[in-house]
């Protein structure tokens, strides 16, 4: 499949490959967005259709931590692009900027998922959790599972915060990891997640399965 803008400066301009696993239009589920141009295909394809404004809703009646995680997400799309609007179209997958998005806007959740799972297996210094999972290693296989969790919590927090100035270089915009309440969404997007669960006139967005996974397991959790 492939997206042709209409906006095109040449009629001989490639189009835009959309490869699997591609969201088509994620635009239109954060902000205001007019569609730039028109999808065409030679083959059959699949596409997982999912309307933005029943995305909205099902986010708004999940738990506050995946509730709050999207809507900095949201807030984070907003800002990165009205920096720099040229760079937004119905296709766009710039994977560096994409993973300090997803970062940014999850670190809290991870952090409290952290703290939890340590919680739950005793350990309170997470800084030493190499050392105690060679320890304490069992065949138990809940006990397993939570060492494996813990892992993978404990590297990507520890990633965030070394990352932090690349980060910073790649979004050009505040970071939303200070402490400052979520509800704090800038006016002139006023489109944004909570609005859009209001806004029964959007139409359905063509999309694929998005690779925010804590959003995804909210959606999929809930009836579109």
């Amino acid at each position: 499949m492939v997206f042709v803008r209409d906006d095109r400066e040449s009629p001989h301009e490639p189009a835009a490959f959309v490869s699997p696993g591609q969201w088509l239009a994620e635009p239109a589920m954060w902000i205001k967005w007019k569609h730039v141009g028109h999808c065409s295909s030679t083959e059959n394809c699949e596409l997982v259709l999912l309307p933005s404004e029943a995305a909205a809703r099902i986010l708004s009646r999940s738990n506050p931590s995946s509730y709050s995680g999207a809507r900095r997400y949201a807030k984070t799309f907003a800002a990165y692009f009205a920096k720099q609007p040229d760079l937004l179209s119905d296709v766009w997958q710039d994977m560096d900027v994409i993973e300090a998005m997803v970062s940014t806007a999850f670190i809290k959740e991870e952090r409290e998922l952290l703290r939890q799972e340590a919680a739950s297996t005793g350990i309170k210094d997470t800084n030493r959790l190499q050392r105690q999972i060679s320890r304490t290693l069992s065949p138990d296989t809940i006990l397993v599972h939570h060492h494996k969790t813990l892992t993978a919590l404990h590297e990507r927090v520890r990633k965030y915060s070394a990352d932090g100035q690349n980060r910073k270089d790649i979004l050009d915009i505040g970071s939303s990891d200070n402490g400052s309440n979520d509800d704090s969404v800038a006016p002139a997007f006023s489109a944004i997640l909570p609005v859009a669960a209001q806004n029964e006139s959007s139409p359905l967005v063509a999309v694929v399965v998005p690779r925010i996974a804590s959003l995804f397991r909210t959606l999929t959790n809930g009836t579109l």
